[in-house]
């Protein structure tokens, strides 16, 4: 099963804009829930899951919560949804937000289904998104050797051997993570979406990339978790060679995180990721990288200057909003 977000962010967009005008920090989140109280219905939430329920013009219940890419290094999206009695019917949640230490991006995301008959027809999505911006002004060329760890687990809704298909029992539990981390000059963006194609190598302005997807779905007796890992690295350019800086070279540090989980499952990367320096770097190195990577934060005034543009785009977003989530 592949999970793919064809629409990750909504951006900015401007005719004839200059790299400048873009290089600040950004970050993105989105939290969505979705619901089929009625059980199964064609294509939507049958128990082999063709169809992941999440869309504006389905005709179940979802909500959700959204932050588009917007100026500023934390960022955090958060839902929950509730029957009547408060009972739990999925939660996600998004945040990002930068390494106290050396400026690189941290982002966290979880997706909750409850491991009941509530949740047999629950799915739960979150993304969290960052595109810091950097200026390297060490005197001297210098490698950046980043990598990013995920650590996350996968909890399965219990299954009734007995019956299968039975109040309590679940057809089969799923949970994912996908991840990407991406390292690019200047240019890598300029107000446009970013889609996964613009974000590997080959691509104008990527210098090196790297992305992983991992899930596992199944049956339980019980509630079971598993734990999980992914590492991404760049230390190697999308020329086979050391990723180095040049004195005074701008660069983007990209990072995406998102979770999934249907039927009961629960997926739990809100300790990762972490973006690093990779294990064995030279003290000496990760002591100039960290002096002289200068992460580029909106100043007070441009936040100001944002305040109205925002305003419009969210009134737009939600006249045009669509989440197309394909599954194959």
């Amino acid at each position: 099963m592949r999970i793919a977000i064809l629409a990750s962010f909504l951006t900015f967009t401007a005719t004839g804009a200059s790299a400048a005008e873009y290089f600040t920090s950004r970050s993105g989140t989105y939290a969505l829930t979705a619901t089929c109280p009625n059980g199964p219905a064609a294509d939507v939430c049958e128990p082999g899951l063709t169809t992941v329920p999440i869309g504006v013009a389905k005709p179940y219940a979802y909500a959700e919560d959204y932050h588009g890419l917007t100026l500023g290094i934390e960022n955090g999206s958060y839902i929950r949804r509730a029957d009547a009695q408060n009972r739990s019917l999925g939660s996600a949640i998004a945040f990002t937000s930068a390494d106290a230490s050396s400026d690189l991006p941290i982002l966290k995301a979880g997706a909750y289904t409850p491991p009941n008959e509530r949740g047999r027809y629950v799915t739960s999505y979150a993304y969290a998104s960052t595109l810091f911006a950097y200026t390297y002004n060490g005197p001297t060329p210098i490698p950046l050797p980043l990598v990013g760890n995920i650590d996350f687990s996968i909890t399965y809704a219990p299954i009734n051997y007995s019956n299968p298909l039975g109040p309590g029992s679940y057809p089969y539990s799923y949970g994912q993570a996908r991840s990407r981390l991406v390292v690019g000059t200047a240019d890598l963006w300029q107000g446009h979406l970013l889609s996964d194609a613009d974000l590997t190598c080959g691509a104008p302005g990527v210098l090196a990339a790297d992305a992983q997807t991992l899930g596992r779905g199944g049956y339980a007796v019980g509630a079971v978790a598993q734990s999980l890992t992914m590492t991404l690295d760049t230390t190697l350019g999308c020329d086979g060679h050391p990723l180095t800086l040049a004195p005074q070279q701008q660069i983007y540090i990209y990072g995406f995180l998102e979770t999934l989980a249907i039927h009961g499952a629960t997926v739990d990367a809100t300790h990762s990721f972490h973006v690093n320096f990779a294990p064995g770097t030279a003290p000496a190195v990760v002591e100039a990288l960290s002096a002289n990577l200068a992460l580029s934060v909106p100043e007070p005034a441009s936040w100001g200057m944002l305040i109205g543009g925002l305003g419009v785009i969210g009134a737009r977003m939600r006249r045009r909003r669509r989440v197309a989530l394909a599954v194959g």
